[in-house]
């Protein structure tokens, strides 16, 4: 994700110091008696200055009592101040390995969003802030007893009431929280923000399941009608950016499924295949069998990431449900094997916060295939891609995305998974993850069965 050109929520700093050249201004003046008498009636520096602190200390607190209200906006700047302090010191007291408790600890703050990396005065962006409830709900599964359930939800609901926007013509997920993220009229949201964090929402409860249409409509509405595919970002007349990503196609290919498996709409189902169809005609390598990351014009930066290939081979695989004739499961799982040869024998491993989506796609597949080679391949990428991972993250993103990986390892190796998976916190969430973590389970030895949540 490119750099956001805001700077974050911090005011901009005032130069309080006084230059030498107006020190004489501070030198007592004689007055006449008439100015005298008129200056009397006004008060003296000290008072003033007096005034001036307890008016600023009133404001300071009324505008830090409205922040800190139930429902009020959770991304006032004052209230981060007062928040921020706490989690920083919570932030620099250990570098223990990334787990649900330090994710807690270093980024998580009281109104529920959480910051940029773990010493920081920025909130997080759309992208990194998808990361932290994500791997909450792995972790909230396990029973955790730093990421339970309860927080999974309301990370979740301040996720979406400070990041969903609902502007004229639009619903989508902004890139910062607002109303920051609407200041600058060149800052176009990302489409693939809106499908990361559309892919969260539990489609069973009616509010969810209507912002996940919005959301389908919106990027939608962003299909290119010359050359096809989804723009990365929404198209506004600022917007300089103009390509036609893996990244903002492939989800929406599994939102239109899922939209279509709820609400059995057929129009559903057509959009996803015609995303899908556009998507491996125009970006995919042929000697690979991999995506290329984006289209621009007609010009094909030829970069390819691993997240891009798992929701693709997962997109198709779950296609191969619903008409095995046109789609198979089985080129599903070669794109899954492709990925981690073509990423070297340390298995997928670009960044935490891309190999976390891979994963979790990869471990859906092996429910589905019943494969104890393939499922033993990608667990055994999956431990070496950790062991790679970076030690001591400062990022939120980056943190988030070990998290996850940590969980589906623990998941997959759990021999309980029967009894979690049947308390999963929703099955539009968390049920192929469940699915996924038992058969990876079975198949690498532990005692658990296949448990279907659906």
């Amino acid at each position: 994700m490119p750099d956001h050109p805001l700077i974050g929520l911090q005011p901009p700093a005032v130069d309080i110091t006084v230059s030498s050249k107006h020190l004489d201004a501070l030198t007592p003046i004689a007055h006449s008696p008439e100015e005298d008498t008129t200056n009397e009636a006004m008060p003296d520096s000290h008072t003033r200055r007096r005034r001036i602190a307890a008016a600023c200390a009133l404001a300071a607190a009324g505008v830090f009592t409205v922040a800190a209200a139930p429902n009020a906006p959770g991304h006032d700047w004052t209230a981060l101040q007062f928040t921020i302090a706490s989690s920083d010191i919570g932030a620099s007291a250990g570098q223990a390995p990334p787990s649900c408790r330090g994710m807690d600890s270093r980024y998580l703050l009281p109104n529920g969003l959480s910051k940029k990396t773990a010493i920081s005065m920025e909130y997080s962006d759309t992208w990194d802030e998808y990361q932290q409830p994500m791997a909450m709900k792995l972790a909230a599964k396990l029973h955790s007893k730093y990421c339970d359930s309860a927080k999974f939800y309301s990370s979740m609901h301040a996720f979406e009431d400070n990041y969903y926007a609902m502007i004229p013509g639009t619903h989508l997920y902004t890139f910062y929280p607002l109303p920051w993220a609407l200041q600058n009229s060149n800052n176009a949201p990302f489409d693939d923000d809106a499908l990361w964090s559309a892919s969260l929402l539990n489609l069973n409860e009616p509010k969810q399941l209507r912002m996940a249409e919005d959301i389908f409509r919106l990027v939608m509405s962003q299909w290119d009608r010359h050359g096809g595919g989804i723009y990365w970002q929404v198209q506004l007349p600022s917007t300089t950016n103009h390509s036609r990503a893996a990244v903002s196609n492939a989800p929406a290919v599994l939102l239109g499924i899922e939209l279509y498996r709820q609400t059995y709409n057929p129009m559903y189902l057509r959009e996803a295949e015609k995303i899908y169809g556009w998507l491996n005609t125009t970006l995919r390598d042929p000697k690979t069998g991999l995506l290329f990351d984006h289209i621009t014009g007609d010009k094909i930066s030829r970069h390819i990431y691993t997240y891009a290939q798992g929701v693709n081979a997962l997109a198709e695989a779950q296609l191969s449900v619903i008409d095995p004739e046109h789609y198979s499961l089985q080129n599903a799982m070669q794109q899954i094997r492709s990925t981690i040869q073509y990423t070297g024998r340390r298995g997928p491993r670009e960044i935490p916060k891309f190999d976390s989506i891979f994963y979790d796609c990869a471990l859906q597949i092996a429910t589905q295939a019943h494969d104890k080679a393939f499922t033993k391949e990608v667990v055994t990428a999956l431990k070496r891609a950790l062991q790679a991972a970076p030690k001591h993250p400062t990022e939120l993103g980056t943190y988030a995305g070990e998290v996850t990986m940590s969980e589906l390892l623990k998941i997959s190796e759990d021999t309980r998974n029967r009894q979690l998976c049947a308390a999963a916190l929703s099955k539009s969430a968390l049920a192929a993850t469940c699915q996924s973590a038992t058969h990876a389970n079975a198949e690498t030895g532990g005692s658990a069965k296949v448990f279907t949540v659906r």
